[in-house]
């Protein structure tokens, strides 16, 4: 996200840092990844959810049997996507797959800014990683932002951070990498 929380302009994200994209793609690979329907359509064959095992977009309006890629589901709410989750990762324990140690679903949220909200807020939410991007974005329409530090400053607390690299991409461009972990007391 930018300072000013900025994380997509229609559709897109507002940078091209090609650390901040391998560190993503590093977190999710093989695992289960729930997006927002804007997100899944960021791009139209599909690559930027290629490495993740499977793929829930949450969607009031999408149909499922729309869908070209069999690792991609659709799910009407975040709750709906979690229950998912839950049982894709029980098939997977079952089939002999292998879990991570860290947590009993092994799935992340990529966006949007709905879903970013609904996973903050919910008690299964025990992880947030957050690149910070050091530069202010220009409002412009359907401009989409994370959710604001003092709605969810209270449930996590910082317990690593790390500066970017100064190589590739968008080169004014400057971020850090935050990783964030649930309190033991909520």
């Amino acid at each position: 996200m930018s300072q000013n929380n900025v994380i997509g302009i229609d559709g897109k994200l507002p940078w091209h840092i090609p650390e901040d994209r391998e560190y993503f793609l590093n977190l999710t690979r093989g695992k289960i990844l729930i997006i927002g329907r804007r997100t899944f359509e960021e791009e139209n064959d599909l690559s930027h959810i290629s490495h993740v095992r499977r793929c829930i977009v949450v969607s009031k309006t999408m149909d499922p049997i729309l869908l070209r890629d069999e690792k991609v589901t659709v799910a009407q709410s975040f709750t709906e996507a979690l229950e998912m989750a839950c049982k894709i990762s029980i098939l997977n324990r079952e089939g002999g797959g292998k879990q991570n140690e860290s947590s009993d679903i092994d799935c992340w949220v990529g966006g949007g800014e709905k879903l970013y909200e609904d996973a903050l807020l919910h008690s299964s939410a025990q992880e947030l990683h957050l690149t910070v991007v050091d530069t202010e974005i220009d409002l412009k329409p359907h401009t989409t932002f994370f959710p604001s530090f003092d709605q969810w400053k209270h449930k996590f607390r910082e317990i690593s951070r790390h500066d970017g690299k100064d190589v590739g991409g968008d080169l004014d461009y400057k971020c850090t990498f935050h990783i964030y972990k649930r309190h033991d007391s909520q």
